[in-house]
């Protein structure tokens, strides 16, 4: 899948031109984690990305266009959804 404004390329290890490992180690320091080389171990692991690739794709498919987003029974939500409007959308298609 090519890269597209706001993506990140496949194989692409930066999350943003400033978001480098380095700095998610920081990030990681302030969040408590304690074992950075677990930390560096977890975050240098690739294995998922096939995965999130896929779903990426499946999502642009259904016509997604950012997180959240929420689909019951081929009505999309965008954005915020709030519990009583998540489930009012749920019993209308419960059986």
């Amino acid at each position: 899948m090519a890269a597209g404004p706001g993506r990140v390329p496949p194989g692409s290890r930066t999350v943003s031109p400033v978001l480098t490992g380095r700095h998610l180690e920081r990030f990681a320091v302030t969040a408590g984690i304690q074992d950075l080389a677990a930390f560096d171990v977890c975050s240098a692991d690739e294995s998922p990305v096939p995965s999130i690739e896929n779903d990426l794709a499946a999502a642009m498919e259904l016509g997604a266009q950012g997180t959240p987003t929420i689909l019951v029974n081929g009505v999309m939500a965008y954005g915020v959804v709030d519990s009583l409007e998540l489930e009012t959308a749920i019993r209308r298609v419960a059986p």
